[in-house]
C-alpha cells in the first residue's frame, strides 16, 4: 500500500493530501463494504480510499468541472491513473459512475459505510448533496465533508452546512478542512482523541 500512496502523491494533483493518513486509518478501522466518493476530480481521494483494498469505492463525478474544480478534462487523467494503479498495484476495487450526483442518488440502493462529499462547494449544492446521500449511510457509518475551513473564500458554504449538522461530529482544519460526522459517538470520540487538534462536539 505504501508504494500506491507514494505513486499517488507524485502523480495526482490534489488539495486533499493532508487527509490521506486519516482516510487510510478510517478504512482499516471500519472495514467498509461500500465507500462513495462524490466529486473525484483527478482521483486522489478515490484512490486513497481504495488503497487498503477493502470494500468497493464508487467514484462519482460528471467530469465537466465547475468553478471550484477548474476546467473540465479530469476524466482522462482519472482513468489513466486508475489503469496505472490497477496494473502496478493490483487495485481493482474502484467503480466509476459518471453523472450528476442528484440523478445517481435517485437510483442508488446500496447502504454506504463511508460517504465523502466533495463536489460543488456552494451552500445550496453541498446541502443538496448531503440531503440526497446521507440517508443511505449506515447508522455506524461516516460522512466526510471536504473544505469545511476555507475562510478566505466567501463562495464556500461547506462550513455553514457543517455547523448546522447535529453532533456527534468533528473537523480538521488542515488541507482546507475535513468534517467527520457519525451517529457512532464512540468512533467520533476515538478519532478526536487519536488525531489531536480538531474541533470536536
Amino acid at each position: 500500500m505504501k508504494a500506491t500512496l507514494n505513486y499517488l502523491r507524485k502523480n495526482v494533483p490534489t488539495a486533499w493530501r493532508g487527509h490521506e493518513d486519516f482516510a487510510v486509518w478510517l478504512v482499516k478501522k471500519l472495514k467498509p463494504t461500500v465507500i462513495v466518493d462524490l466529486g473525484t476530480e483527478f482521483g486522489f481521494s478515490t484512490f486513497v480510499f481504495a488503497a487498503p483494498k477493502i470494500g468497493t469505492v464508487y467514484g462519482i463525478d460528471w467530469f465537466k468541472g465547475d468553478e471550484f474544480a477548474g476546467a473540465p478534462g479530469t476524466k482522462e487523467k482519472f482513468m489513466n491513473t486508475l489503469k496505472e494503479i490497477e496494473k502496478r498495484f493490483g487495485i481493482y476495487n474502484v467503480e466509476v459512475i459518471e453523472g450528476r450526483f442528484s440523478d445517481i442518488a435517485k437510483k442508488w440502493k446500496l447502504p454506504i459505510d463511508i460517504l465523502h462529499i466533495d463536489g460543488s462547494h456552494r451552500y445550496k449544492d453541498v446541502k443538496e448533496d448531503f440531503e440526497n446521500w446521507s440517508k443511505f449511510v449506515k447508522k455506524d457509518g461516516v460522512i466526510l465533508l471536504h473544505d469545511v475551513y476555507v475562510p478566505q473564500d466567501p463562495r464556500f458554504g461547506v462550513e455553514k452546512l457543517y455547523k448546522e449538522i447535529d453532533p456527534p461530529k468533528l473537523r480538521f482544519f488542515h488541507s482546507f478542512g475535513l468534517g467527520v460526522i457519525s451517529k457512532d459517538k464512540k468512533l467520533i470520540k476515538k478519532i478526536a482523541k487519536k488525531c489531536g487538534k480538531v474541533d470536536y462536539v
